[in-house]
Order: C-alpha cells, then sequence, then structure tokens
C-alpha cells in the first residue's frame, strides 16, 4: 500500500517536490528505492523510530 500512495501522490504533485512516505512495512526498504530509480527520484533520507519508518523522497519526473 505504501507505493500504491507514493504512486498517486507523485501523480499529481510538481518534479522538485519533497514528501514523506511513512510506513510500519518493511518492505518498502526494497520497494521504494526499486520504485524511485524506475521513475527517477530520488532519496533524501530514511529513518526508523520504533518500527515507523519515514522515507523521504524528492521528484524529479512523473
Amino acid at each position: 500500500m505504501p507505493l500504491i500512495l507514493a504512486q498517486e501522490f507523485a501523480q499529481n504533485a510538481e518534479a522538485g517536490t519533497e514528501f514523506a512516505l511513512v510506513a510500519t512495512d518493511p518492505g518498502v526498504y526494497e520497494d521504494i528505492p526499486a520504485w524511485c530509480r524506475m521513475h527517477g527520484h530520488q532519496i533524501v533520507s530514511t529513518d526508523e523510530r520504533e518500527h515507523v519508518i519515514r522515507i523521504t523522497i524528492r521528484l524529479f519526473q512523473k
């Protein structure tokens, strides 16, 4: 579900927009970087506290 939400957000956002994806599913550690590579986006930071993962992403293209 986090990947679907990120994709939906990216479709309506401007290039250069940064947003934070917050999830508890450890699968985002693999899914989100792969999605970023495929779509030309950049991971700005990744943080995990008390099993909550926060990944900040910068969009570069739609």
